[in-house]
């Protein structure tokens, strides 16, 4: 398989790809488009019900952290979005071991459950996450860290953007994604209103599990978009083919690498569509914020290409 080429990272569309460790193919390709930026879980770090850390955790803390395991030179961010189960029973203690052992260049603030038809529980979820992230900072003050966005309304979003710049945090992540597998439209459309009025505010916004044209367009343009549909639906035998998903049967580094391309076409020509990256620009210039452009440009000083 040809190499593709440096410039593909370099395009107007920050794409950054989430590794699956238990999946050597997912790094391989990584490595081969020259990401700068790669996403790795905490989920594979801990037992599925979040009681106790891994093997696998024992293996890179043994390697002398992420870096040395993977054999990777470019930008590692952890994040922390898992399933309700391994939430409940994770600790801010294993959170901050996690962190202080793996060496990331970046992590995620704390997830909560967080749901619209539970609005009471997601209330005080909200209130944890933002009680628990501020720990965590204070646990590990060396660190940097991205504030990952709760919120089953808009007050809740609202205080939680609050909290998390409070903390001096000027990345913010919203985990789009979780919102629209669900498929219900109202949510969808609440989904929207809480990334735009995150955007408004954060001087710096990746959105978590949007990739395809559709949502980007329904969605204020972010200064990155982390993804894992590349491999995803590689390993169910899908490959993408001028916009369309064709049933191959196979799973292989090539197909991954493929979709991961055709991923990052599409976003670039959907962006040109809605005329670049700068939809958003009136709106961060009332409320005194940097312009998209300017981000863009400390972005890529930092080395910040992200995947979808």
């Amino acid at each position: 398989m040809a190499p593709l080429s440096h410039q593909y990272l370099e395009s107007s569309f920050p794409l950054l790809p989430v590794v699956k460790l238990s999946e050597n193919m997912t790094l391989v390709v990584a490595k081969e488009v020259k990401a700068q930026t790669i996403v790795v879980k905490m989920q594979e770090l801990i037992t599925p019900t979040g009681v106790r850390f891994n093997s696998r955790f024992a293996e890179i803390k043994a390697a002398g952290g992420i870096h040395n395991y993977l054999d990777y030179n470019g930008k590692v961010i952890l994040s922390t979005i898992m399933p309700d189960q391994a939430i409940r029973k994770c600790t801010i203690s294993m959170y901050a071991d996690a962190i202080d052992t793996l060496q990331p260049d970046i992590a995620m603030t704390i997830d909560g459950e967080t749901y619209e038809d539970k609005r009471i529980t997601a209330e005080k979820e909200c209130a944890r996450c933002l009680e628990e992230s501020a720990q965590l900072l204070r646990l590990c003050p060396d660190h940097e860290f991205y504030g990952l966005v709760k919120g089953a309304s808009m007050q809740q979003v609202e205080t939680s953007i609050d909290g998390l710049l409070g903390m001096g945090l000027d990345t913010l992540v919203f985990h789009a994604g979780d919102y629209v597998r669900r498929g219900n439209s109202l949510v969808y459309e609440s989904a929207r209103r809480y990334a735009k009025a995150i955007r408004k505010r954060s001087p710096r916004l990746f959105m978590y599990g949007i990739s395809s044209p559709k949502h980007i367009r329904s969605f204020p343009a972010a200064d990155g978009y982390v993804t894992q549909t590349h491999f995803l639906a590689a390993f169910n035998g899908l490959r993408l083919e001028n916009g369309t998903w064709k049933n191959t049967g196979k799973a292989d580094i090539d197909t991954i690498v493929h979709n991961l391309r055709e991923i990052n076409r599409a976003g670039i020509d959907t962006l040109a569509q809605q005329g670049g990256l700068l939809p958003w620009v009136e709106d961060t210039r009332e409320a005194g914020l940097p312009t998209q452009a300017a981000v863009m440009g400390s972005a890529l000083r930092r080395n910040l290409v992200t995947s979808l």
